[in-house]
């Protein structure tokens, strides 16, 4: 997986934007953005600005060329927000599984949450 800024600057040249016309979308200066590129600092609302201005999908920001798992934050102020992208492949029987899991309430998908969680302790 590429890093988020050089996905960004890749995206930007082949499109002939410059980083002045990126800083405009971002509110900031040209040396702001400069900085912000440069080092692949960008929130997850940036990411939306970014694939709603160059209308890609947010895989493509993050460089990932397959399905993924967002990982969320799940307390705070910043709570749902994601903090990371898993590259992931399943097997039938997982794809399966998940399918099945999504038909379910959220009270049942607790319940078997925290029986597979202490499987999983035993196992270990």
């Amino acid at each position: 997986m590429k890093e988020i800024n050089e996905n960004i600057k890749k995206l930007r040249t082949e499109r002939k934007v410059s980083q002045e016309k990126m800083a405009d979308l971002f509110g900031i200066t040209r040396s702001a953005y400069s900085k912000k590129e440069k080092s692949g600092e960008f929130s997850a609302s940036d990411v939306l600005k970014l694939t709603s201005f160059f209308k890609v999908k947010p895989e493509v920001i993050y460089g990932l060329n397959g399905p993924y798992v967002a990982v969320l934050n799940d307390a705070g102020k910043d709570k749902n927000t994601i903090v990371d992208l898993i590259p992931f492949t399943a097997t039938n029987n997982e794809q399966e599984l998940i399918l099945a899991l999504r038909k379910l309430p959220k009270s049942r998908l607790n319940e078997i949450l925290e029986n597979v969680k202490k499987e999983a302790e035993i196992t270990e």
